[in-house]
């Protein structure tokens, strides 16, 4: 699954202020519309951009970066003609023509020094809002806006880390809050429309219900149809259909969280020894151990999240656990607390103490570090090229040179693929990185592919009724190599953490033995659903994904099993995260 474009930048000073301003009527009927990475996807788009020559320059670099193939607008030819039946990208400040005329249904305003939205007032030098919106003359359609207060603010704002929320508010690089807008309450009519347009989608696009409707879901969708009784909160009614999805047994199909502008200063990592902080926050030390948050133990806090968390195993639901307990609209929708400060008690030199963790202050913008990487470690003939996201472009592709290139130089032996963090993406870049090794060929997954209607609108030359369902066994391809390709040892570092295409990486590897796979288990299954499909829920507005394909791994003897399993284990401890240690490089270090 895809996440939105990385925070880059310096850090930009400023002051934020909350307080309580009313909301018009119009002010809310364009949202929610659902997060805004399922606002950006649809199959028909148009990029609308002020003519403003800062703006229409960024806007141009964005369209044939990530839009290339929707048409291209200003936003006074927007005005002159419909737009109906495509989604819409707008980049532009109040003044932008299409957006002024909207300005008092947009669920946000800009004032002197100040943008307000639901209620808060957030001030900064340069503000920009990224959001969602209902398209205002297509109720099937969304509209993506990239806004500022100033021009000269519009450039670099998709460098702003988006996509999971319907909102990010910003001052300059620096995010100030991102969320999800509240909405009022929803009818049982609303709700079970929505439950059965939700019920629908998933019978008609998901692997699952190719032969028909599975018992185990067919009887989840029905606890959930009773569990509507009367009007509900829309963090309410996410619970609700989070625990009807579950049955789907689908990490990649889930409904997209309501997440906060505000998280509790908790950081933590979710190990074998327990939930350990990572570095000292307010009252917290580095290598606390967290014995409970409110009133629940660790294993009561996993056991709600298996609930409501869209997983093939528990490695990934601790991961997810991560960040969603942080969360304080997670933790209110969960009931695991009413808001901050929350208890927290932590066992430290033995002995257990209760302190208040209370909402942390928005974090820095962090260091411009590469997604894709490498560092050669010459005294242990060392190389490992560091991967946290899949994405098989020009820069993937140089530095992938580039690390092979200095790999031969050095004289390495061993090589490391480090996709720890790396939670997916486009899995061609497995095929890309096995052209420099020297392998003939290798054998790729099998899949199952169920071509619906809204999979083949995102598929170019296949006719309305070309096929339904295509079936392919894993098959053994060739290896288009490169010239005097590696001939050492290749590693794969997993973490739970690994999900998806990053996932991908380390099945190839291990299933083809091309190398042994190094670290701790995967997130992911090897044989799984993936490639997911975006949508929008009418009355809720909640977004929610569904995988259309289902993967059979290379070598299915070695099935069932819910992750890849490393080679050799190598577990993070509670010392680790003390002493900032690396138990898997140090691994490979001393394994020469």
């Amino acid at each position: 699954m895809r996440t939105a474009f990385a925070s880059i930048g310096r850090v930009v000073p400023r002051a934020i202020l909350f307080v309580s301003l009313p909301l018009s009527a119009a002010a809310q009927d364009l949202v929610p519309a659902g997060s805004i990475n399922a606002a950006s996807g649809g199959p028909k788009r148009i990029v609308i951009t002020q003519d403003d020559p800062a703006i229409r320059r960024h806007a141009e670099a964005m369209h044939q970066r990530f839009f290339k193939n929707a048409e291209f607008i200003d936003d006074k030819q927007a005005i002159g003609r419909p737009l109906a039946g495509a989604d819409l990208i707008v980049y532009g400040t109040p003044e932008h023509a299409w957006l002024f005329r909207l300005r008092d249904r947009l669920p946000f305003r800009y004032e002197d020094g100040s943008v307000v939205l639901e209620g808060r007032r957030f001030t900064g030098t340069h503000l920009r809002v990224i959001c969602a919106i209902r398209h205002p003359d297509d109720a099937q359609r969304r509209a993506l806006l990239y806004t500022a207060a100033r021009a000269e603010d519009i450039a670099g704002i998709n460098a702003i880390f988006h996509g999971p929320t319907e909102w990010v508010i910003a001052d300059g690089p620096r995010i100030l809050a991102a969320g999800s807008f509240v909405g009022g309450p929803l009818s049982k009519e609303q709700l079970l429309g929505d439950l059965e347009e939700l019920a629908a989608k998933i019978k008609r696009v998901h692997p699952a219900t190719i032969e028909a409707m599975p018992a185990e879901l067919q009887a989840s969708l029905d606890k959930a149809r009773r569990a509507l009784t009367g009007p509900m909160r829309r963090d309410e009614f996410w619970l609700v259909l989070s625990r009807a999805v579950h049955a789907l047994h689908d990490a990649h199909s889930c409904i997209q969280p309501l997440l906060s502008a505000q998280t509790l200063h908790l950081p933590f990592v979710w190990i074998d020894d327990g939930m350990i902080v990572r570095a000292d926050a307010g009252p917290l030390r580095k290598g606390d151990k967290i014995v409970r948050l409110g009133t629940q133990t660790e294993i009561q806090l996993l056991k709600w999240l298996r609930e409501v968390v869209p997983a093939e195993n528990d490695h990934w639901v601790r991961y997810r656990g991560e960040s969603l307990l942080r969360d304080l609209d997670f933790l209110r929708t969960t009931k695991l607390a009413a808001g901050a400060p929350v208890a927290v008690t932590v066992e430290r030199d033995g002995k257990e103490m209760e302190l208040r963790v209370s909402s942390a202050q928005p974090n820095p913008v962090p260091g411009s570090r590469p997604w894709v990487r490498f560092e050669i470690d010459e005294e242990n003939a060392l190389g490992v090229f560091i991967l946290d996201q899949c994405i098989n472009n020009e820069l993937y592709q140089k530095t992938l040179r580039h690390f092979f290139d200095t790999v031969r130089e050095k004289r390495i032996t061993r090589i490391a693929v480090d996709v720890r963090g790396n939670g997916g993406g486009d899995s061609t870049v497995v095929n890309e990185f096995l052209r420099y090794v020297d392998v003939p060929s290798y054998k790729m997954p099998g899949s199952v592919i169920r071509w619906s209607e809204e999979a083949r609108a995102l598929q170019t030359g296949l006719g309305k009724d070309a096929f339904a369902v295509t079936r392919r066994a894993p098959q053994e391809v060739p290896n288009r190599r490169v010239g005097d390709p590696f001939r050492g040892q290749l590693f794969v570092l997993t973490s739970k953490a690994t999900f998806s295409s990053g996932n991908w990486f380390a099945l190839l590897v291990q299933d083809n033995q091309l190398g042994k796979v190094l670290g701790e288990p995967t997130g992911n299954a090897p044989s799984c659903y993936g490639d997911i499909l975006r949508f929008r829920l009418t009355h809720s507005g909640l977004s929610f994904t569904l995988s259309f394909k289902k993967w059979q791994r290379p070598d299915p003897t070695r099935d069932p099993a819910d992750c890849v399993t490393p080679d050799q284990i190598i577990p993070m401890t509670r010392r680790d995260v003390i002493e900032d240690h690396d138990p898997v490089l140090a691994h490979l270090r001393k394994g020469r």
